[in-house]
């Protein structure tokens, strides 16, 4: 019987062979995908870095030139203050000034040729202050420069401007992307307490004006017509701490973290919305498709059975899960789990 055994073990044996073998090449081909994986992540990693500096870069030369071109504005003011003061206050947008002004040519070489003329003709008058002329002169050059130093500041803000629209049509729809995902379930989690919320990217009026792009969170509790932008005014204590709750909710699918500390989310809800948002955070919890635990921190007893339901399904269904009682310490319980945590994660 033993020999009969052993013959029908040996027939097997070519197949339990093939299977160990194509399980390692299973698992060679798992670490290799690993492996490219780790490598396109570290790609991304310091491309991000790269134009990271790259705006930096070009941040700090749009402030050089906007210091230039400042220093430039101030400098053709005063030359206008000191024009103004040779000529006693005379403005050209001044009668009869204006009216001169208005009939002269707009071509370069008609006004240098007029010019040249009247120099001729002031040249041959008697006893001329020859310091008018070159102060003339003077500051017919200093002009120049000016014009010289505009016209290469306006050509290094045209490179800047290109090179930020150049960056930020990649960023910005990153970015709306990641705040589409957060409005989705946002809206959603509005909607399961009979509420409506959506969240959306403030854009400004001057679209490069980074610094007041932000998002804006409207909100509807009650029978309103209309969404309401989320702000200290329009919105209860209470609402504005549940809208708050399921923002902050609505964010946590876009990172992937061992563990959340949930501290005394209900902070400043009524009993009936601290119970709909405790409801709510254990079925994302319940229903999460990762490994991530989450530690659930409140002093106020009111969730106790919401918690003691999660904890009797998530037995149920074999999943490792703690809950704090209200007198629990903390800190002895973690020490003393220590090892049993180290193994789970």
């Amino acid at each position: 019987a033993n020999l009969n055994k052993l013959a029908a073990i040996s027939k097997k044996l070519p197949e339990y062979c093939t299977a160990v073998i194509s399980s390692e090449e299973k698992v060679d081909l798992l670490k290799l995908t690993l492996n490219q994986e780790r490598k396109t992540l570290e790609r991304f990693e310091s491309q991000y870095n790269e134009s990271k500096e790259v705006l930096q870069r070009i941040e700090k030369t749009m402030e050089e030139a906007e210091q230039r071109l400042n220093i430039c504005k101030q400098e053709a003011k005063r030359l206008y203050r000191q024009a103004m003061d040779a000529t006693e206050g005379v403005s050209p947008s001044e009668e009869p000034l204006k009216a001169k002004f208005a009939i002269l040519s707009n071509d370069l070489d008609t006004l240098e040729s007029r010019i040249s003329k009247q120099k001729a003709e002031l040249a041959c008058l008697p006893e001329v202050n020859q310091s008018v002329f070159q102060e003339y002169e003077a500051r017919q050059k200093k002009i120049a420069s000016l014009q010289q130093s505009v016209t290469e500041l306006t050509a290094e803000l045209n490179s800047t401007e290109a090179t930020i629209e150049a960056i930020k049509t990649t960023w910005l729809p990153q970015i709306s992307d990641y705040i589409q995902q957060i409005n989705v379930k946002y809206s959603a989690y509005f909607h399961e307490m009979n509420c409506a919320g959506e969240v959306s990217l403030h854009v400004p009026d001057d679209e490069y004006d980074f610094e007041n792009y932000g998002i804006t969170i409207r909100v509807k509790f009650r029978g309103e017509s209309d969404l309401k932008e989320l702000d200290g005014h329009r919105q209860s204590g209470g609402e504005r701490a549940v809208s708050t709750a399921l923002y902050m909710l609505a964010m946590q699918g876009l990172t992937s973290v061992p563990f959340r500390l949930v501290d005394e989310i209900n902070q400043g809800m009524d009993v009936i919305n601290e119970r709909k948002v405790f409801q709510l955070l254990l079925r994302i919890v319940d229903h999460s498709s990762t490994s991530c635990q989450y530690f659930l921190i409140t002093p106020k007893p009111v969730v106790s059975e919401a918690l003691v339901t999660a904890q009797m399904v998530r037995e149920k269904r074999r999943r490792y899960s703690v809950w704090f009682d209200p007198l629990c310490n903390l800190t002895q319980y973690l020490l003393s789990r220590t090892t049993r945590l180290t193994s789970y994660v």
